[in-house]
């Protein structure tokens, strides 16, 4: 997938034309799926452009310098209308899906009834469509704000591979809790994972990072929610019944997939945008 240059004066385009301004925009509003199994996800892609058309912008005198500045503030105003779907999303168990575009996340949250939503996924990470599940998997045993859990998220993938998912899914969980607190520079905070998450949110600025974390903070209300030990069983995935040991175990591949996703947003949206993933270990 190509990318503007990050260097601006090699750019060997008019930078004063406004359809550069036109083609860029395009850009940044369009980024399709990644292909190419580590690709970076779309979310990281989008702001590479954002922050290098931030930069070329500022080297720009005049009408074109305004028109692209407006236009990602625009840009920016659109994202910020998805949080309301992107928090919706996390309420019915899955944040958003980093290796989708953008206009993914609205589309479900108008077009896939509640209650069809895990269907919906389990569609899209269907066993006999192994690839999406092996590449959202791959991007997290890539990333490097994971290199501290890489052990124990190679033993998961182990696990899922061999259908174990009564071991993954309570190991998942303990590893998207310990990143939460991780990405919101909290390591030793008391507070709990849903005050880190919506104080986060309150404090992000940056559009493409409230999005994830607003999807974030909805994953958490359901999956991390009261839910009292005395009544029925949750209809979803809940940590404090899977961490104390409530209720039968009855895990899925889709609960362990519901959890890489989750884990996986949280590396694009948590950490600084410009973390790439580096080591690039491929799962088998």
């Amino acid at each position: 997938m190509s990318e503007v240059s990050p260097e601006p004066t090699t750019l060997a385009i008019d930078l004063q034309s406004p359809a550069f301004v036109r083609t860029i925009v395009a850009q940044m509003m369009a980024e399709p799926v990644p292909q190419d199994g580590i690709g970076r996800p779309v979310a990281k892609i989008v702001q590479a452009h954002i922050d290098t058309m931030n930069a070329v912008a500022r080297q720009l005198a005049g009408e074109a310098g305004k028109r692209l500045f407006g236009a990602i503030e625009r840009f920016d105003d659109g994202v910020r209308r998805l949080e309301p779907a992107a928090r919706e999303l996390g309420q019915r168990g899955w944040t958003i899906p980093v290796w989708q575009p953008l206009p993914f996340i609205s589309w479900v949250a108008t077009s896939v009834a509640p209650e069809h939503v895990d269907a919906f996924f389990e569609s899209l990470y269907a066993e006999n469509r192994p690839r999406r599940a092996k590449e959202v998997m791959t991007r997290v045993l890539s990333a490097k704000q994971y290199a501290h859990w890489a052990p124990l998220l190679d033993e998961i993938v182990t696990s899922i591979k061999s259908k174990r998912y009564l071991v993954a899914v309570p190991a998942l969980l303990s590893v998207f809790e310990g990143t939460i607190a991780a990405a919101a520079n909290r390591s030793y905070d008391k507070a709990s994972p849903n005050e880190i998450a919506e104080q986060t949110l309150d404090a992000s600025d940056l559009a493409l990072k409230r999005l994830g974390w607003a999807s974030i903070l909805g994953f958490l209300t359901t999956v991390f929610g009261y839910h009292s030990f005395a009544s029925a069983a949750p209809a979803t995935l809940n940590r404090h019944w899977v961490l104390h040991g409530h209720g039968q175990p009855k895990w899925t591949r889709l609960d362990c997939l519901r959890l890489f996703q989750a884990v996986e947003t949280l590396s694009v949206v948590g950490w600084p945008f410009g973390t790439v993933n580096e080591n690039e270990v491929e799962v088998a």
